[in-house]
């Protein structure tokens, strides 16, 4: 991880952007709300997809599936969505439906159902998973980090260490990140003067404030992105590594105490453990818990047809699990043409176990069947077998 000499990032993280993305501005006037059931973010099934209104019942976003970006639009009519992605140039149709906070999406004849970002995810199964193991609280055990959410608030967005709170009562939103400071000295250096990066010009309203032992805060003021805000940043210095940066803003004109008491309860809150040691089995235990695993294959032939696999790896906190692989295979050359199509899936529970000189993702499914990966770490990615899979944002 690359040092940042703040108390803020020079690029926001993939959640906070996230937030700004789906929750149009982060500071408005209301308290934390979705008032178009249509707009959000949603994920599942190894695919994720962000809409944003574009008016008279149109909708427009992007969508990911492993490598693969894609731009969506579609136009809402008698109760779903319906449009297209494009592809390489190629625009293929799809509808969606939703259920309260569960969408489900066929893409051209491939079913996905996906829940919206910050409740409970669904496994490769579709079956409602758990939200993390203690509802007022986050973990991160890679991190070696765990928190409190402060009275009032709920979890709205998370991302690989990075979380966005957002309020049933008042407007704005806490932001959540990593903190790449080592000492109360470099801190109280860094909350003593003006803040200024890329989109981000915050200045310190009066002087620093001890949280706790090893925590310093300060209101400030300023800018984030194209916002005018207000808030009380808070910055935590961990003794085993990275600490975290606690920044609760909203509109300057809407802020008050009850922002200064989020950041700061849940400052206090603040646990910090030593993390886990690369590759061994603690490490591996806690780089998959919560993750949803995905690889995505395709191959094709110009004119020919082709065909799609779809492996995902569902691993919940908790240690229940889920498995699908999906196959489609279509060709069409002159005088033959032919499909196939197979589907492979199961619930159940997972760990990890050392064997021989390695460690083994174990999967035991409810229906008797266990299934097993060999695991290893190459160029930042995890493969399974020797397969890369990408990593989607933590889902239960």
């Amino acid at each position: 991880m690359k040092p940042i000499p703040s108390i803020l990032p020079s690029v926001l993280p993939p959640a906070l952007l996230g937030a700004i993305l789906i929750l149009g501005s982060p500071f408005r006037a209301q308290a934390l709300q979705t008032p178009d059931p249509w707009e959000g973010a949603f994920q599942g099934d190894g695919l994720t997809l962000v809409l944003r209104a574009a008016g008279g019942g149109a909708y427009e976003g992007e969508a990911r599936e492993g490598i693969f970006r894609f731009t969506v639009e579609g136009r809402v009519s008698g109760g779903a969505l319906e449009g297209s992605y494009a592809l390489w140039g190629t625009r293929s149709p799809f509808r969606a439906e939703l259920d309260g906070d569960r969408m489900t999406v066929n893409a051209d004849g491939d079913i996905y159902v996906l829940a919206r970002e910050g409740t409970a995810g669904l496994p490769a199964s579709g079956a409602v998973l758990s939200t993390p193991p203690a509802a007022d609280e986050v973990d991160d055990p890679a991190w070696g980090l765990r928190f409190r959410i402060p009275t009032g608030w709920q979890l709205a967005q998370q991302d690989e260490e990075s979380w966005v709170l957002g309020s049933t009562s008042l407007p704005g939103l806490v932001l959540v990140w990593e903190l790449e400071l080592g000492t109360l000295a470099e801190l109280r250096a860094v909350v003593s003067q003006e803040i200024v990066d890329d989109g981000i010009r915050l200045s310190p309203r009066g002087s620093a404030q001890e949280v706790g032992q090893d925590a310093l805060g300060v209101e400030v003021e300023g800018t984030l992105g194209d916002a005018q805000v207000r808030g009380y940043a808070v910055g935590v210095i961990s003794p085993h590594g990275p600490g975290v940066t606690i920044l609760a803003v909203t509109e300057p004109e809407r802020y008050e105490e009850g922002h200064r008491r989020a950041a700061r309860e849940l400052a206090e809150s603040v646990r910090f453990r030593p993390p886990p040691v690369f590759g061994d089995q603690a490490w591996w235990q806690s780089t998959l818990t919560g993750q949803r695993l995905a690889r995505l294959t395709r191959t094709s032939s110009a004119g020919a047809g082709g065909s799609t696999s779809r492996t995902v790896v569902t691993l919940c906190r908790d240690g229940r699990a889920g498995y699908l692989y999906t196959y489609q295979m279509s060709m069409s050359v002159p005088g033959v043409s032919a499909s196939d199509s197979s589907r492979d899936e199961g619930e159940g529970r997972w760990e990890v176990v050392q064997r021989g000189g390695g460690h083994v993702l174990v999967m035991a499914l409810n229906d008797g069947r266990v299934l097993e990966w060999s695991l290893s770490y190459q160029n930042d990615r995890i493969h399974l077998d020797g397969r890369e899979f990408l990593r989607d944002e933590p889902v239960c």
